[in-house]
């Protein structure tokens, strides 16, 4: 490849609540640099009735209102460490819900207070019983840098899809693929050595089938003019693309993070954030499968622990229902019987949800990548 291949870059959005009665708890952003070939953008799947709307506005203004710094520094910070730049911006968008939810409650009349990490209310002047503050919201924001390397983070489930369409007189459209971006540190002092000691392949670096760098074939730096150096975190082959289910002229690719509660990665994270007490290779958070009519600690596990072999586990795929038109159940991850108070989330990530987020929900993003010089 004697030189990098780029693509003008546009964007738009549109947003429906779905039920016309419903209020619309979704936001958006989009940006552009001016002059280069850099955008960021995100969509926000507010959720909680009270305040579901002013989490997803808060954390987009939170969003909104960092970028043009990074832009000044022409995204300096996600050249080194993608990772660690989009956490900095969920984690200011946390806490942004933090700060909305208190004034918000407090506006209507409210006294609330913080306690363990989560927020309490209750009406001001009273002796009322505190009630726990319910809602948050999905986070997933892309970053193009120079046209070419497609960064995406995700809290929950808002989807990010890629497609690539085959061009006249092409035989096929161009496969790419989907890389995870692991954040890891890369200094003189390390030798830029991933956490196992091995020398840590860069974003966007390509490899041969053993795994060492290919000889340079042209820009894969991932800079802008300038002089930006080399993305430094390491990535790892997540998926390739695959056909269109109606149209073998389209390779697609989901490019977010499985966050339902259907993920055993998750479950385990869970499990070991906050175990159960009556039996540690479980979280104290269940998993279930959504129903109509049962409340929500009641309703079936979707994990089974194997009796032959204990810590293990087994889905017992007892959905009653499916969410979306792909098939997939309709699951929650919710508080136990005996809690304090009870809550529940159709995902294991979310902005705000800040008393699930003591049972082990999680602002934690995750990145995905993908080079998009190649892509139709």
């Amino acid at each position: 490849m004697s030189a990098t291949k780029s693509a003008l870059i546009f964007g738009a959005g549109m947003t429906h609540p779905g039920v016309e009665t419903r209020q619309n708890q979704d936001a958006l952003f989009y940006w552009k640099h001016p002059e280069r070939q850099s955008i960021v953008a995100g969509v926000l799947d507010g959720h909680g009735r009270e305040l579901g709307q002013a989490a997803a506005l808060a954390a987009r203004d939170a969003f909104e209102k960092r970028i043009p710094a990074l832009a000044r520094d022409n995204f300096k910070e996600f050249r080194a460490d993608p990772p660690a730049a989009f956490q900095r911006m969920f984690d200011a968008a946390h806490e942004a819900i933090r700060e909305r939810f208190t004034k918000t409650l407090q506006d209507a009349g409210m006294e609330t207070k913080w306690e363990d990490n989560f927020l309490l209310k209750r009406y001001a002047g009273t002796n009322a019983m505190w009630q726990t503050v319910s809602g948050g919201t999905t986070c997933t924001v892309i970053v193009v840098l120079d046209a070419r390397w497609l960064y995406v983070a995700n809290v929950g489930d808002s989807d990010c899809t890629v497609a690539t369409k085959r061009l006249s007189g092409a035989a096929s459209p161009v496969p790419f693929e989907v890389h995870s971006v692991l954040s890891q540190p890369s200094s003189a002092e390390d030798g830029g050595k991933a956490a196992d000691g091995k020398p840590q392949k860069e974003a966007g670096e390509p490899q041969n089938e053993g795994g060492e760098p290919k000889e340079d074939v042209g820009d894969t730096s991932g800079g802008a003019a300038g002089g930006a150096g080399k993305e430094k975190s390491a990535t790892e082959l997540c998926h390739k693309s695959s056909p269109h289910p109606s149209s073998p002229d389209i390779l697609m690719a989901e490019c977010c993070a499985e966050h339902s509660a259907e993920s055993i990665k998750e479950f385990e994270r869970i499990r070991n954030f906050r175990p159960s007490k009556e039996n540690r290779n479980l979280p104290e958070l269940q998993f279930v499968y959504d129903a109509i009519g049962y409340m929500k600690n009641h309703r079936s596990a979707i994990f089974e622990e194997n009796k032959d072999a204990p810590g293990t586990f087994t889905k017992t795929c007892k959905g009653v229902y499916h969410k979306n038109v792909r098939g997939d159940f309709a699951t929650l991850v919710c508080t136990p019987a005996d809690a304090r108070f009870h809550d529940g989330l159709a995902f294991t990530r979310s902005l705000g949800d800040f008393y699930l987020h003591t049972f082990g929900v999680s602002s934690q993003v995750d990145v995905q990548m993908v080079d998009l010089s190649g892509i139709n």
